[in-house]
């Protein structure tokens, strides 16, 4: 293989590779403002949940009581509610929790399980920025 043709699979790689870029970048785009418009039309019930999680411990709770604390909370200040399902899907996407079914007495429930920072996570953005500490001084 030549030169000019190396370089003429360089150049049709770097195209592939820009196409994939500006294909994922608008991916981004377009779930970023999704995701924003629907915070943005549901900015009351956000308020309120963010309130009753900072004066109410639902770790180890289930999902349907959480609920209904929530829903009396809304309905208490004529703030519609988000159905169950948005407000599980909110309260796992941006306060670190996950849902764990769980029998009691034979029965099922869905639980809201506090999800606890992985000490390993920390460790190794420890160890990357030591490594890199120890690099710009050699």
């Amino acid at each position: 293989m030549d030169i000019n043709e190396y370089q003429e699979i360089e150049k049709k790689f770097e195209e592939m590779l820009n196409q994939k870029v500006a294909e994922l970048e608008k991916t981004y785009e377009n779930m970023l403002r999704k995701e924003l418009a629907a915070v943005a039309l549901n900015f009351d019930s956000v308020k309120v949940i963010s309130k009753m999680l900072l004066s109410m411990d639902i770790n180890n709770k289930p999902t349907n009581k959480v609920y209904e604390v929530y829903k009396s909370l809304c309905s208490n200040l004529n703030i519609p509610p988000i159905s169950n399902i948005e407000f599980s899907r909110f309260i796992v996407r941006w306060y670190n929790f996950v849902i764990v079914d769980k029998k009691i007495n034979g029965v099922k429930y869905r639980i809201f399980v506090k999800v606890a920072k992985a000490v390993q996570d920390e460790v190794k953005v420890q160890d990357e920025v030591q490594d890199a500490v120890q690099d710009e001084m050699q």
